[in-house]
């Protein structure tokens, strides 16, 4: 053995001749409760120091910093339990004593001359001594005997003497009641007071406690045991304000504080009621009221009448300006006496901290520090470098050291512990690469490094190398390994090299066992060192199994099989040797798998232990406040179920329940005073607090404590069963995660929606009636021989991490929904969630759109199902607010097609009610597209693949989303599928309007880039400038989908771009960008804000890399990379105007996040595990711009057509469906107007130019002047310019030749038609006067004509009346009734006679613009026509009358006789005249 070792190994030898308490201790760096400020002390005395914050219940670690250049210092440090030190520190020494003799434990100081940091540790009664970190020795902790003190509290009461309750000792003020403070009831029989000292708060005043909260004096009914003549009534009951549920108590501030770090006893006298027996109370101690940081304890009053009873409770004071004590209302009824409070300070030497100096001294102390534990200084093996440490590299298989071969190349070399020296020491020095590190060979002052000249062996540089070949990154672990910043892979040897004097290393190996080594620090033995440590994993995990055997709680065999194991263990321990190692790590490995039988439920206790919920497993992580409950639970037997119950910081409790009582840590604290059929059980957790209640009644509470590893859980957040198998039922439940919530309360999300999470269901069916978010924590395995019955289409059920399509396979074995078998598609929907489900139990024919006509959701209402609704009828142009249930998406457009003013809704976390519908779409909307919308995360996935391919990879890296640069695949039931509109015209607009599931569609990839967009991808002619691709923006619209802008690599690209939407007020919902950065994270960060703030919208990154191939990225390493993607995936996670984000994952092999086989980079394996959040975040969406259109001006024409009697208006309004009304308005003098005609239907507004006909009977006669009046949504008011009617007449000639005609214009006589006046009678002969050329205005007429006619004449009317009356003709402008006396025109149908024929009872209506004969005092049967009687024969009457032929008049009847007139006689008209 080298000499120069020696000396360092004897060190290592004692360290590890302790007892294994104190022989392996945890490393710990620094203390960190400061006890002293640095000073100088020249002068002899006490030291100043902060003493009070010193008070150990147990083990604790004492660094001092001091610099001694002459005299005596001495230390006295002691816990709480008597334990400690008393040592005298010199420049050359440290001297320990015993409180009663010196001993001759001295440690010789070295290096007297410099600064020293002495560090003794106690652990358990062992005391550790170092110097800076080298051990000086262990020894035996002194023991300070605390001073045997029976108190006063046994002693008889007495005032005068001061003795009892009495004593100067106590300081409780009137402990015993007597001294009044004020009368509340002056009654010889019944006197009652408020104690002076006390104070009560959170019920009614003190002088008015009248029969609440106060002292009866010489009441002999509660005189059993009293001190004195009074006790104090306490009462939870109500009484004077006085309730638990009041937060009520009673107190006292205390003279002074109580002394931190010092022991004290509180004690008390309680006398039960005549009723109310056997309640629970509580005492407390703290620095403020309600707050009782050092004593919070509930006490049971006794169960008889009138018992009397002592409580004596010790607690350990904090430091603290003030200090109360208090009795609190714990829960329910109850009244009990209170008597004989006393409170006093237990004397004794401990937790003292004490430095002084005697006589002359010159010293400095640098910091003074302690924590509470055992800890040492050194780290014997780390495998988790440090700058400045020296190491042994040490290969695990071959059993070697790393140094150096003959030809100084590295090598594995020595293989025993003799070798140790520089030339196997490698000292550690940090790097600018954070975890990296260069190791520097001691004995040549060389770096180890990769070589350059190939891709595997190893060198030495004389200079740090500037291409990272030097920098190493070490794997924590009992074995780990070294890896190669420069090659990527490990530091390792070649198989079958033990012949070999030197084995060679390379830096190109894969992880395996020639790749494991240890680092040993260089100042300790190799060999003992290697050994504490196996022995110290060994250790770990005996400590581990004895803690789980203590708790009572696993099977027996399990348990008894742990506990031979721990014996094994510990005989392989106290004979342990270098040559041992392996017989070590298998009885380690032995005892692991024993300790993990015991918390392993598929093990032999399969039922014994549930883990309900984890951080690990299910991400709950419990903090400082947070609520459990287990409900429903049902006992098997009589024996006791264990909830373990442990926030994030470790601390909780073991709960003991059973069909008789609950139990704390073994502590019963509260019986149940029934056989419940069904208990609830409800865990609630506030600043250290558990409080339990069962079925809703609060009944005990403790403060938490640190609870162990004790099952598979862990040892962060855990809400778990231990002993199961004694519960029948049960629903275990997180509550709330941060909050402290009483029974029938639950948590809720910012949306104010109830979020419950269901750990375990088990053999309990749960109606679902309110509407919450129900998380089954364990996905289906949640529920056990057990099922959920939805029955409120608002209770959403979510499986995190499980997908639709799993969710669909396997949901009808554990749900019902309204009392019906699950059925996707039918009465629920699984939509994706995050990593997982929702399932939604809406029916199929949801239509979860809802219109309405009025504000508030007022009038006609109108319902729509997902899909496409462009032809709203009489529902166009009329909503004015709107309900969307949640899990939609609507897009409602002014126009049919899409086009137009349009806007995306999403009704994500809760239904969007929308009271007021926005400007520019109140009473706009023609156009409603409705979409199922999925909860899809941040992050996606870009691929070519198959569709089987991509579905794999998706699952793989845990994304839910995807896209393909086309429009070529659809959503499934686990992936959101993402169209884009790769160049100007492929894929068509057909394909992607077809994708009915689809809600986002992105624009044009890379437009600026010529490559893209060439003869060989499309017909686009090359790069796609900002203005070119948007004039087809409005080509978007009809797909009803959110539109992102196309995806460029330049941002000034994008910015013109959405520039231009905005100037043309074009909805643009998200920016879509690519990132090919290298640069540092906060560089992203600038950019990613200089886009956002430029645009105003969410970003979409479809394509990222960490600096592409074409661009010479900063990171190289596979490694880096992974930290640099960790970096960029937290900084796109913290930004919610990041809205969704895909890595490229076809460039450098180093930036994928899957390789081409599909296993995760490691980028990849952080890509995958990251928590990415929801994609969609309302509060960052933009707002489409609408531009208020200007008012434009409105034109009308109006026609009359007066044979039908029918008004046309031609109506030319640009407005649009901007339009708020249109009414048409007429006048007859042209000032006095009233409406003709009001627009109710507003889908007409969707058009600028239509035609309305009316019928003009509401006019008596036709007005002379009609206006177009048009008011706008958004204030406008306009007129058309007035116009006068068009009227239309026809006139018809029929082949009968004759007809009647009125104008209330000229008409033209068309050629070919003879016009006259009837100015006379001749007889029974019309007398005619021609009318030559026009017809006037107003003139009823005779026409004749040879042929057909059928004319129609427009012009203004000149009428100012419906009827004009010339000679005996009557015209009428409108449709009339022709009344008996008056004559109409008729052709017989029998004779085919033409001519005017009386009117008699029968009153004929004639059309418009016709006329009638007026005779006055005429009853002839009818008149004729003078051109018929031309062209009739002049007969004599008497020959007429003799004539044999056969007669007949002009109405076909036959006559014998014949007078004056025309006839028909052998077929022929005959005239008679006189």
């Amino acid at each position: 053995m080298s000499k120069n070792l020696k000396p360092l190994l004897l060190t290592v030898l004692a360290v590890l001749s302790l007892q294994s308490t104190a022989q392996f201790l945890p490393y710990k760096g620094a203390t960190d409760i400061k006890l002293s400020e640095q000073q100088t002390i020249t002068q002899a005395g006490d030291i100043s120091t902060y003493a009070t914050r010193f008070m150990p219940k147990g083990d604790f670690t004492l660094d001092l910093g001091l610099l001694m250049r002459s005299g005596t210092m001495q230390a006295t440090a002691i816990n709480s339990k008597g334990l400690g030190f008393s040592a005298n520190f010199t420049n050359n020494e440290i001297h320990f004593t015993q409180p009663e003799e010196e001993t001759a434990a001295s440690y010789p100081i070295t290096d007297s001359e410099r600064a020293h940091t002495y560090r003794i540790v106690l652990n358990d009664s062992k005391l550790s001594i170092y110097s800076d970190t080298t051990l000086l020795g262990t020894q035996a902790a002194a023991v300070f005997p605390l001073l045997p003190d029976a108190g006063f509290y046994g002693d008889e009461d007495n005032i005068a003497q001061q003795t009892g309750i009495y004593d100067k000792r106590n300081l409780i003020r009137n402990p015993g009641f007597e001294t009044e403070g004020v009368v509340v009831k002056n009654d010889a029989s019944d006197y009652r007071f408020w104690p002076a000292e006390w104070e009560i708060t959170n019920a009614n005043a003190t002088s008015e406690q009248t029969s609440g909260v106060r002292c009866n004096k010489d009441n002999a009914t509660y005189a059993n045991g009293r001190e004195g003549s009074s006790a104090l009534m306490f009462r939870q009951d109500g009484s004077g304000g006085f309730t638990a549920a009041n937060g009520s108590y009673i107190y006292q501030q205390l003279s002074s504080p109580l002394k931190a770090g010092r022991k004290y006893e509180l004690s008390f006298q309680v006398l039960s009621h005549t009723n109310d027996l056997g309640k629970t109370y509580a005492v407390a101690v703290g620095s403020a009221k309600g707050t009782w940081d050092n004593l919070y304890e509930t006490w049971t009053a006794p169960s008889a009448k009138q018992t009397l009873q002592t409580y004596h409770y010790e607690f350990m004071a904090t430091e603290q300006s003030e200090s109360y004590v208090a009795f609190v209302c714990y829960g329910g009824s109850g009244i009990v006496h209170l008597d004989r409070v006393a409170l006093r300070e237990i004397p004794g030497d401990y937790n003292i901290f004490n430095i002084s100096t005697d006589g002359a001294v010159d010293l400095d102390i640098l910091g003074i520090s302690y924590s509470a534990g055992a800890f040492s200084p050194v780290k014997r093996i780390t495998n988790t470098l440090y700058n400045g440490g020296e190491y042994y590299l040490y290969n695990t298989y071959y059993s070697r050291l790393l140094g150096l071969n003959a030809s100084n190349i590295p090598a594995l070399a020595a293989s025993d512990a003799e070798a140790c020296n520089a030339a196997y020491t490698w000292c550690a020095e940090s790097s600018n690469k954070e975890g990296y590190y260069r190791l520097r060979h001691k004995a040549t002052g060389k770096y180890l490094a990769a070589s350059t000249a190939n891709t595997w062996s190893m060198v030495l540089n004389t200079t740090q190398a500037s291409n990272n070949t030097d920098l190493w990154a070490i794997t924590e672990g009992i074995e780990g390994t070294i890896t190669s910043l420069y090659g990527g892979k490990l530091l390792g040897t070649d198989k079958d090299q033990e012949a070999n004097e030197y084995i060679g290393v390379y830096y190109d190996k894969p992880q395996s066992e020639r790749s494991m080594w240890q680092l040993i620090e260089a100042q300790f033995n190799l060999n003992e060192s290697r050994l504490a440590l196996y022995i110290n994993k060994l250790q770990v995990a005996i400590t581990l199994g004895e803690q789980i055997i203590n708790s009572g709680i696993y099977g027996l065999t399990a348990t008894t099989s742990l506990s031979l194991c721990i014996d094994k263990a510990k005989e392989v321990v106290a004979k342990a040797t270098i040559d041992d190692i392996a017989t070590i790590v298998e009885t380690t490995a032995e005892v692991e798998q024993a300790i993990s039988t015991c918390k392993d439920s598929t093990a032999e206790d399969s039922k014994n232990i549930r883990v309900w919920a984890t951080y690990d497993s299910n991400g709950i992580s419990l903090e400082n406040s947070y609520t459990l409950s287990l409900d429903s639970v049902t006992f098997a037997n009589d024996s006791t179920a264990y909830i373990l119950i442990r926030n994030r910081n470790q601390q909780g409790a073991l709960v003991g329940i059973n069909r008789k009582d609950i139990s704390i840590s073994g502590k019963t604290i509260y019986t149940l005073p029934d056989n419940y059929s069904r208990n609830n059980y409800r865990f609630v957790t506030h600043n250290g607090i558990l409080q339990i209640y069962h079925n809703d009644k609060l009944v005990g509470s403790t403060a938490t404590h640190t609870i162990p590893t004790l099952t598979q859980g862990g040892a962060k957040t855990e809400f778990s069963g231990i002993a199961i198998q004694h519960l029948n039922s049960y629903i275990a439940e997180i509550v709330s995660e941060s909050k402290a919530l009483t029974p029938s309360l639950y948590d809720g999300n910012k949306y104010n929606k109830v979020k419950r999470q269901l750990a375990m269901v088990y053999r309990c069916d749960l109606n679902l009636t309110e509407p919450a978010d129900y998380f089954l924590l364990n996905e289906a395995g949640t529920m056990v021989e057990s099922k959920l019955h939805i029955n409120n289409e608002n209770c959403w059920v979510i499986l995190p991490h499980t997908r639709p399509s799993a969710t669909i396979s396997t949901w009808a074995k554990i749900a019902t929904i309204k009392g019906a078998l699950p059925q996707s598609g039918k009465n629920y929907r699984a939509a994706i969630y995050l990593d997982g489900t929702a399932v939604i139990p809406y029916p199929a024919d949801i239509r979860p759109f809802t219109s309405y006509s009025g504000e508030l959701y007022s009038g006609e209402a109108s319902s729509y199902a997902a899909g496409k609704h462009n032809s709203l009828g009489d529902n166009a142009n009329t909503m004015q607010s709107f309900i969307l249930k949640r899990g939609y998406m609507v897009t409602l457009a002014a126009n049919s097609d899409g086009s137009g003013y349009s806007r995306v809704f999403v009704a994500d976390h809760e239904d969007l009610l929308v009271p007021v519908a926005p400007e520019p779409l109140n009473r706009r909307v023609s156009s409603i597209i409705v979409k199922p919308w999925q909860y899809v995360s941040k992050k996606g996935w870009g691929s070519t693949a198959e569709s089987s391919t991509i579905n794999k990879h998706t699952e793989t890296i845990r994304a839910n989303w995807f896209y393909t640069w086309s429009a070529d695949r659809n959503s499934t039931a686990d992936l959101e599928y993402v169209p884009i509109k790769q160049h100007l015209w492929w894929p068509g607009w057909a394909q992607i309007n077809a994708l009915q599931d689809c809600t986002h569609v992105l624009g044009y990839n890379e437009p600026e880039h010529s490559e893209q967009h060439g003869s060989a991808q499309c017909s686009c002619g090359g790069a796609i400038s900002e203005w070119s691709a948007f004039t087809h923006h409005t080509e978007f619209f009809e797909s009803g989908m959110r539109i992102g802008s196309p995806s460029p690599t330049d941002a000034g690209w994008l910015k013109n771009y959405v520039q231009y939407c905005h100037n043309y007020a074009y909805r643009c919902d998200f920016v879509v960008t690519h990132s090919y950065w290298k640069e540092d994270v906060a560089t992203w960060k600038k950019r990613l804000e200089d886009i956002h703030n430029a645009t105003g919208r969410p970003i979409w990154i479809t394509e990222m890399e960490n600096g592409a191939s074409w661009d010479n990225p900063s990171e190289t390493n596979v490694n880096d990379a992974a930290k640099k993607y960790q970096q960029i995936f937290d900084l796109l996670e913290s930004l919610d105007y990041v809205e969704r984000y895909v890595p490229y994952n076809n460039d450098l092999w180093y930036n994928k996040m899957l390789y081409d086989d599909g296993w995760p980079t490691p980028a990849g394996f952080i890509f995958r595990d990251y928590p990415s959040s929801f994609a969609y975040k309302a509060e960052v969406q933009y707002i489409p711009d609408w531009w208020k259109p200007s008012l434009q001006n409105v034109t009308l024409k109006v026609n009359y057509n007066s044979s039908k009697n029918i008004l046309k208006y031609a109506v030319n309004n640009p407005n649009g469906d901007v339009t708020e009304s249109l009414t048409i308005e007429y006048s007859y003098d042209g000032k006095t107007w009233e409406t003709a005609y009001e627009e109710n239907a507003r889908w007409k507004f969707d058009y600028a130019d239509y035609t309305i006909t009316t019928n003009a009977s509401a006019f008596n006669t036709l007005p002379k002047f009609f206006r177009l009046h048009v008011i706008t949504l958004i204030g406008g008011d306009t007129y058309s310019e007035t116009e006068t009617p068009e009227v239309e007449v026809t006139m018809n000639i029929s082949d009968a030749k004759y007809a009647t005609f009125i104008a209330p214009f000229d008409v033209i006589l068309p050629t070919g038609v003879e016009a006259s006046k009837i100015i006379g009678i001749d007889n029974n002969t019309l007398i005619e006067e021609p009318v030559e050329g026009t017809i006037p205005a107003n003139t009823p007429v005779i026409l004749y004509s040879e042929s057909v006619v059928n004319e129609v004449f427009l012009g203004q009317s000149m009428a100012t009346d419906n009827n004009y009356t010339v000679g005996y003709l009557t015209g009428v402008l409108t449709e009339t009734t022709v009344t008996s006396g008056n004559y109409v025109l008729l052709r017989k149908k029998e004779t085919g006679h033409v001519g005017f024929y009386l009117v008699n009872d029968t009153q004929p209506t004639i059309r418009a613009n016709s006329c009638y004969l007026t005779v006055p005092s005429s009853t002839a049967p009818m008149y004729s026509f003078h051109r018929d009687i031309d062209n009739t024969a002049i007969i004599n009457t008497q020959s007429t009358d003799e004539c044999p032929a056969e007669k007949y008049d002009l109405f076909g009847r036959r006559i014998e006789k014949t007078d004056n007139g025309i006839y028909i006689i052998n077929g022929k008209k005959k005239v008679n005249k006189p």
